[in-house]
């Protein structure tokens, strides 16, 4: 993400407070047991089966490609505290109103909120070879619910006139039903553990009972596009049909779209470049990107 994005997201919440942790007796075998990690750990050196995956997490690349322009301001950023990696070395969730500092639970629906009036997101994504790019979307959060945006008017929050106000009040019905509720909206939005779609047991996950529960779970919200451009290019805009029969689902609630697939993009199979990537919403959709994947 450029700095010209990044300026306008908002930081995790802070750790209540920092390693090292309390001793947990219950982590350790009992006195006078045998300490098998301690027998393992005083033995001869020995290379592990799998080798840690280290990441590069940052949200600030450098990059060759032009300053961003069109940068949207309204992405609000849905995290825990700490480092949140899914290993036993986690420092995670552990932030003020946390009623068990010692768990670590790493698991959470983190991502970027966005919605139509978020304005563009911007990535400039490293050393694509392949010309793949995939993001990974949630698509059945209720209008009007980003917390970053819920008090504003216009995209990017920007002065307009009353009549442009208006229509953007009345673009939805559920618009103006969600806005009622506010305050109620952004207190539990603000919860890590955000809602997710109800799937009982047992249910069928094709892709026509997903849409109707992500419908349902959106109020009806059907009058938005998903817009996206590449490198400055062309601006692909789908509206929900064409969204639904663009994305394509791995598994219950993981969400898949194909915003570039064409090898030709960056030169060459042996070529590598950065590429830019710009997504939107117009109308009354809420989504939260989680991941961007290349190739």
């Amino acid at each position: 993400m450029p700095p010209e994005e990044l300026q306008y997201i908002n930081p995790p919440p802070p750790s209540f407070y920092m390693p090292p942790d309390v001793f947990q007796p219950r982590l350790h075998p009992p006195k006078d047991d045998i300490d098998v990690l301690t027998i393992i750990e005083g033995g001869p050196s020995f290379r592990p089966n799998r080798d840690p995956i280290h990441m590069d997490t940052s949200m600030n690349e450098v990059s060759n490609l032009p300053a961003a322009t069109d940068i949207g301001k309204g992405t609000y950023l849905h995290s825990i505290a700490g480092y949140c990696d899914g290993t036993m070395y986690s420092w995670c969730d552990k932030s003020d109103g946390q009623e068990c500092l010692l768990s670590r639970h790493n698991d959470r629906r983190n991502g970027l909120a966005f919605d139509g009036k978020s304005g563009w997101m911007v990535f400039n994504v490293p050393k694509v070879k392949h010309g793949l790019i995939i993001v990974k979307l949630e698509t059945w959060y209720k209008p009007g619910s980003n917390p970053k945006t819920i008090k504003w008017t216009t995209v990017n929050n920007k002065p307009d006139s009353s009549n442009r106000r208006r229509q953007l009040s009345a673009q939805s019905p559920v618009h103006a039903v969600a806005s009622a509720g506010d305050a109620d909206e952004t207190a539990e939005m603000q919860n890590p553990q955000v809602r997710e779609i109800a799937h009982p047991a047992g249910a069928n996950n094709t892709t026509t009972s997903v849409s109707s529960d992500r419908k349902l779970a959106r109020q009806g919200c059907v009058d938005y596009t998903f817009d996206y451009s590449i490198d400055g290019g062309d601006i692909i805009s789908l509206n929900d049909e064409e969204y639904m029969a663009r994305r394509f689902e791995m598994q219950r609630v993981v969400e898949l779209m194909k915003i570039l697939d064409d090898p030709s993009h960056t030169g060459g199979a042996d070529e590598e470049r950065d590429v830019q990537v710009k997504i939107r919403l117009t109308g009354c959709a809420n989504f939260k990107l989680t991941h961007l994947y290349w190739s």
